[in-house]
């Protein structure tokens, strides 16, 4: 649980809120009554239970390697070792509060809901004259400066990209479906140089010239790379754990190239771990044997098969002739 939540939630949110303000009395977790260990299970407040697993680096979170960028002093995380909870009987009696909080009430906004509401408050503050918006609103949300212009930044970006690229129904979907993953392809390493964003931008005129004179060709392919393909085919990037990976083959042109012509990160990034061809020649043989053991029995393939088949032995033929030239005799 605690991976899922670190992988499909935005909890660094969270962390740069209760670094700034502690742990709200007034949210406490919602639990059961304890286990014959003396275990409760939270029913409400899982977000905030995981983040200060994180934060206090319980056993779970040092197996996920999960870590945020916060210097805690020792002061701030003794006062979360014990945080506020409230007891249920059961989950019939939260079944009422939960249904509200979730559906028709209130509940936890998405990714881009909260990057949307974010901008505008920013732009708001920029009306009202404030001199850093990104810090005001930072601390109004319960964050700060750079997380405030994670968000805007994300969001903004893709306003403009609606405009800019040939497929804006694509951006929708990214801003329903995909915004937080979208965010992780900005924040990984590499992700500004490769977009032409500045990353030294500090204040709103600044970081609107830099939105503006971004490559939105790359946006576009990050886009689209995001996007279910032809045929509702899954996403070439689906899994947000790749995101770093991604945008490191983006900027080596011969990963991309071979990213584009195969549609297989897995592949694209070998080239980047730089193997070796004897390394990676190893690696195919396997796959082929593996294939041969999976099909020895079957008495018929299709043409579509035969042909990926005879694809493949063309491709080593070429590949064994190149090798060929400048072996040595006694190879």
């Amino acid at each position: 649980m605690l991976e899922y939540l670190v992988e499909n939630d935005v909890l660094e949110e969270i962390a740069e809120s209760i670094f700034l303000n502690g742990f709200f009395p007034n949210e406490p977790l919602i639990v059961l009554p304890p286990d014959e260990r003396g275990a409760r299970i939270v029913v409400e407040g899982n977000r905030r239970l995981a983040t200060l697993q994180i934060i206090l680096q319980s056993p779970d979170a040092q197996e996920v390697g999960a870590k945020f960028d916060l210097d805690f002093s020792p002061t701030q995380l003794a006062a979360l070792e014990e945080v506020p909870a409230y007891e249920v009987a059961n989950r019939r009696e939260l079944a009422s509060y939960l249904g509200f909080r979730h559906i028709n009430g209130i509940r936890t906004w998405g990714a881009s809901e909260k990057a949307r509401y974010v901008s505008q408050q920013i732009r708001d503050a920029e009306k009202l004259g404030e001199d850093d918006p990104f810090y005001v609103v930072g601390r109004m949300v319960g964050g700060n400066a750079r997380g405030t212009r994670t968000n805007y930044v994300g969001y903004q970006l893709l306003k403009s990209a609606e405009q800019e690229i040939d497929n804006p129904r694509s951006v929708d979907y990214i801003f329903r479906h995909r915004f937080a993953v979208w965010l992780r392809v900005l924040n990984a390493k590499g992700a500004s140089d490769l977009l032409r964003i500045d990353r030294e931008a500090r204040s709103l005129s600044e970081v609107d010239r830099s939105i503006k004179s971004a490559d939105y060709e790359i946006v576009s392919e990050v886009i689209s790379d995001l996007s279910p393909g032809e045929g509702g085919t899954p996403p070439l990037l689906a899994d947000s754990r790749d995101a770093v990976d991604y945008v490191s083959i983006l900027a080596d042109s011969q990963a991309r190239r071979l990213l584009r012509d195969t549609r297989n990160l897995t592949l694209a990034k070998s080239i980047l771990n730089d193997e070796s061809l004897v390394q990676r020649a190893k690696e195919l043989l396997s796959q082929v044997e593996a294939l041969q053991e999976q099909n020895k029995d079957r008495d018929t393939f299709t043409s579509e098969e035969f042909g990926a088949v005879r694809s493949l032995h063309s491709a080593a033929r070429v590949l064994l002739a190149m090798v060929q030239i400048s072996a040595p005799e006694e190879a």
